[in-house]
């Protein structure tokens, strides 16, 4: 019955109680009774109205959230406590692919893959069990067949007579499935990357804590893995010392924005280990936020240096000793041969002309072995560092007629054509030793040419000028073109048992010091190219030519002293032959006594003399008693370095045996003219 109907029910029920009374009422009273009953009718069809209102707002309510219910952007299932669905939305039959009909009294199982079902199974007793809500990802299956990727939550629940269910909401993330699956493949990649690279890679943040590392640096400081080391400083790992190094070096990164490389021992006890490490700031929306850096072991690397170091020592060592042998040698072997040459050039002069051929033959000798001592010479030079090169500018074609002129008379005895192609061009650098380098290639080519020609000229190559000599000989393999630059190398063949086997290295170290470049190109049996780097220079202008004033002919007093009495001897009888008056002696003392209170012209002086005196107290001495200014000259057959320096930097004239007496005599004339 409605309100309406109860209204008007009561009206008759109050009409029909009143109308006994009706007759008693005056008529007043019937009017006022009639406006009440007026005034209650319109009270209770303004509360119909209100009633009316309210069933609207109810019905409307009860749609909008009909509405919400099946256009939530999640699917809603109510299950009951067997699986049963009993009430889903349309979002839960749209994920599902079937309509909402099709899933009421089904089991939800039928729409979870079987793979993923024993999930579904534990998540379900879960929740019954705690009940708590539960949730996890799994893949469900379509009403096509087809499957996708849903976030499932169950909860407990219970309807409006008390009966236990179950709340299953469903979301679809297919596609967050597979963007977290990309980005974890990505991580693995990253990792892989990471633990296979073979230097450490760490992260730290501000405080030099270790936000990522590597396998690699976990192994390398004996952690178990890489993400034991996570949230650790280097305190953790090395020792205090090492470990303040390390976090300054972070300091100084971050504070300086710069990368920083370093080489550092690292480690404690018997894992320490040599590590080059690169540290790199990170740097986002320009702020500083930690550091980046990766190290390498080089222990072996520094170890292989170590071990080079010592072998370099080992070969310095030995060439040290080997020069000091060579200086020795040198020394021992000019002592005769300086005596065996003034001899000869005695001989020549007072032989018989059938026995001429023999001193001939007999100066040849001593010539070749003085050449394989000169050489001996130029090399202890060049390697004691005490020849400066002196640059100039001088005219090429003054250089090649000269060599034109020396090298002339062994090309013509040995049937070679020399040819020199004459050219304009002006050279600057060391004029002595880029013509005695062109000098030693020159003779290098005519000792292996057995026909044909020398070729000597100027050309353009690679940008450069160069002075080339080309040969016709016997040529040299291209993987040999380095060792003949080498001291005393010789090419195993016969050809080449000639020489002394100093010549090309002498030719390599003096380029070396005049910073010139030489180049090889030879063809086995078809000859060599040998071609040296030509700086050019300006054209000097002319210049008058001095005066020369020569004091030949004087007779000179002279000092010498030589310990050697062979040696001393045949200086003696040389010298005196040239008209000089020799005081010989082979001490400073004796010298002295000798010579008494007459001065000399001149005091000439072998420099190592017996017990430990040297020429340079000879001649000290000497000029102590007579005066500073007198002429002074060394004859030495030492070579050593540490003795080439010295003498060049006491400014004294040294002369190496063996000396030629017209030499010796060239000389002396020079010192004196200049003393007058």
């Amino acid at each position: 019955m409605t309100l309406r109907e109860q209204a008007e029910k009561l009206a008759l029920e109050n009409m029909a109680a009143s109308s006994e009374n009706i007759s008693r009422m005056s008529s007043e009273e019937i009017r006022e009774t009639l406006h009440n009953l007026r005034v209650h009718q319109i009270e209770l069809e303004m509360q119909n109205e209100e009633l009316r209102q309210t069933q609207h707002e109810r019905d409307a309510a009860q749609s909008r959230y009909v509405d919400l219910y099946d256009e939530a952007p999640v699917g809603y299932c109510t299950l009951a406590e067997s699986g049963l669905i009993e009430q889903a939305n349309l979002t839960a039959a749209g994920l599902l692919g079937v309509k909402r009909a099709e899933l009421l009294e089904k089991p939800i199982t039928g729409f979870v893959l079987k793979e993923e079902q024993d999930t579904f199974y534990l998540l379900k007793k879960n929740t019954l069990l705690s009940g708590l809500p539960q949730q996890t990802d799994l893949r469900l299956v379509k009403g096509d067949g087809s499957t996708f990727w849903a976030h499932l939550t169950i909860s407990m629940g219970r309807d409006d007579a008390g009966r236990k269910l179950l709340r299953l909401v469903l979301e679809d993330i297919t596609t967050r499935h597979a963007v977290e699956e990309a980005l974890r493949q990505r991580e693995q990649y990253l990792r892989a990357l990471l633990d296979n690279f073979p230097f450490m890679v760490w992260l730290k943040d501000k405080e030099s804590r270790f936000l990522a590392v590597n396998k690699v640096l976990a192994t390398s400081f004996n952690k178990p893995s890489a993400e034991s080391l996570i949230g650790c400083n280097d305190f953790d790992i090395v020792s205090p010392e090492t470990a303040q190094q390390f976090r300054d070096d972070d300091q100084a990164v971050l504070t300086s924005f710069a990368i920083k490389q370093v080489e550092e021992l690292t480690g404690i006890g018997e894992h320490q280990h040599w590590v080059e490490t690169y540290k790199s700031p990170i740097v986002l929306d320009g702020q500083v936020l930690g550091t980046v850096g990766f190290a390498r072991d080089i222990t072996e690397r520094k170890t292989t240096e170590a071990a080079l170091m010592a072998a370099m020592n080992e070969a310095e060592k030995a060439n040290r000793a080997k020069s000091r042998f060579l200086a020795a040698a040198s020394h021992d072997l000019r002592q005769p041969l300086s005596a065996i040459s003034i001899y000869a050039n005695l001989l020549k002069n007072t032989s018989a002309p059938a026995e001429q051929q023999v001193v001939a033959k007999m100066q040849a000798c001593v010539s070749n072995l003085s050449d394989l001592l000169g050489d001996l010479l130029d090399l202890s030079k060049l390697e004691a560092g005490v020849v400066s090169p002196c640059i100039s500018n001088f005219s090429i074609a003054e250089v090649f007629t000269n060599l034109a002129s020396l090298h002339a008379p062994e090309a013509e005895l040995k049937g070679l054509r020399l040819r020199f192609v004459l050219t304009n061009l002006t050279a600057c650098t060391d004029q002595v030793l880029f013509r005695r380098t062109l000098s030693n290639l020159i003779e290098n080519a005519l000792r292996y040419t057995e026909s044909g020609a020398v070729l000597v000229a100027c050309r353009r190559r690679l940008g450069k000028t160069w002075v080339e000599v080309r040969d016709s000989g016997i040529g040299i393999a291209a993987d040999k073109t380095v060792e003949i630059f080498e001291e005393f190398r010789q090419l195993g063949d016969e050809a080449r048992n000639s020489g002394s086997g100093l010549g090309l290295a002498i030719v390599a170290k003096t380029a070396a010091l005049l910073g010139l470049e030489i180049s090889v190109r030879s063809w086995p049996g078809r000859g060599s190219i040998f071609a040296i780097e030509l700086p050019l220079g300006q054209p000097e202008s002319a210049r008058p030519a001095a005066a020369e004033e020569t004091a030949v002919g004087r007779s000179l007093r002279i000092a010498l002293a030589e310990d050697n009495r062979m040696v001393r001897e045949a200086l003696t009888e040389g010298l005196q032959q040239l008209g000089h008056q020799v005081v010989a002696a082979a001490s400073k003392t004796a010298l002295l006594a000798e010579l008494g209170s007459l001065p000399p012209d001149a005091v000439v002086s072998d420099y190592r003399l017996a017990q430990g005196e040297t020429g340079f107290d000879v001649i000290t001495a000497v000029q102590s008693r007579f005066g500073s200014v007198l002429p002074a000259l060394l004859i030495t057959g030492d070579t050593a370095p540490e003795l080439l320096r010295s003498m060049t930097d006491r400014g004294i004239l040294v002369l190496h045996k063996p000396v030629a007496l017209d030499d010796l005599q060239a000389y002396l004339e020079d010192l004196t003219w200049q003393a007058k």
